[in-house]
């Protein structure tokens, strides 16, 4: 699924200014952080951004099935409505008029 997603974000997503600006100061945080954290506090460093991007991509992919559930059932919930028709409507305004 990941794969799919990442499919789809390829051919669909947009990049925009904040996002480079944000790629561009989470690179300078991670360089300083090579400066002063030793080989073990990295490791567990790494390891907590590790844990917080695979929530992200969860959390995003539970956020889109939502929307994507929801939108199916707002459809189903239309489509069991009757269709609306601007000749219907206007045959029964004509007919509500002459009587």
């Amino acid at each position: 699924m990941n794969d799919y997603m990442t499919a789809l974000l390829e051919r669909f997503g947009i990049e925009t200014q904040e996002l480079s600006a944000q790629q561009a100061r989470a690179r300078g945080a991670e360089e300083k952080l090579k400066e002063t954290l030793d080989a073990e506090q990295r490791k567990l460093l790494l390891r907590l951004t590790d844990c917080h991007d695979a929530y992200r991509q969860e959390s995003s992919l539970c956020g889109f099935l939502t929307g994507w559930r929801t939108a199916l059932g707002i459809r189903d919930e239309l489509d069991a409505l009757p269709r609306f028709s601007l000749i219907d409507e206007d045959e029964a305004r004509i007919t509500a008029e002459e009587e």
